[in-house]
């Protein structure tokens, strides 16, 4: 894959994207449909991993047209990346080149049990990259430059996910970006704030329905612009 294509020409890829996605995950809750409830089911179609393989694909793909090789390219069955909270972390996807690690991006999806999984999913992606960026400054990696880090999440449009979300009551105040914030605009300022504050390199969402229309998201973490930015940092390395 070659950069830079138009935002129309990769809209073609984000419909490619979207459409394997649902593809797998229809495929995974027909397996569990007998077995399971319809809310497990649901849950079971987005943590079933193989509906992000189309993502890995493109991220492979995107890497060798910056002039990596598939030698250099791992998923997380076949690579683990040295911690200081814990001996290794299986990233989603990575490169190596020469014994040297390029870049790092951890993939989610979430299509259902948002009150649950979002803070688990904040949560989560802080200690992450909180244990990797800690590696580097106690030099587990060596070098004079941290490893780009990316955090990608692919997330299915509910209606309870455009509503505003109560808060608890509590005598501290909250941030005003909160304030009568859907859960879809809380993960556009998660994400927003991940790169703010350079938790992560870069972070981007992808938001479809269960038909596999796209909603667009702002550019800041647009799929283009992850993927750009991916292309960019492999093409300079």
């Amino acid at each position: 894959m070659d950069f830079p294509c138009s935002k129309k020409e990769f809209s073609k890829i984000e419909k490619k994207v979207v459409a394997e996605y649902l593809r797998i995950r229809e495929e995974q809750a027909k397996k569990h449909h007998d077995s399971v409830s319809q809310d497990i089911g649901k849950r079971i179609e987005v943590t079933g991993g193989k509906q992000l393989n189309i993502l890995k694909k493109l991220f492979a793909d995107i890497a060798e047209g910056a002039g990596f090789n598939r030698t250099e390219i791992f998923s997380e069955e076949e690579l683990a990346i040295p911690g200081i909270f814990r001996p290794q972390k299986k990233w989603d996807f990575s490169i190596v080149r020469n014994g040297k690690l390029v870049a790092v991006i951890e993939l989610k999806s979430q299509g259902s049990s948002f009150g649950n999984n979002f803070n688990n999913r904040i949560e989560e992606s802080l200690g992450v990259a909180y244990d990797f960026n800690l590696a580097w400054k106690k030099k587990v990696f060596p070098y004079e430059h941290i490893p780009w880090t990316g955090y990608f999440m692919l997330l299915e449009k509910e209606e309870k996910i455009l509503s505003p979300v109560n808060l608890i009551e509590s005598p501290l105040a909250v941030r005003k970006e909160f304030m009568a914030a859907s859960y879809i605009r809380r993960y556009e300022i998660f994400l927003e704030h991940l790169m703010k504050y350079k938790v992560y390199s870069k972070a981007g969402m992808l938001v479809t329905t269960r038909t596999g229309i796209i909603d667009p998201v702002n550019d800041r973490i647009s799929f283009y612009s992850f993927c750009k930015n991916l292309f960019d940092y492999l093409e300079e390395y």
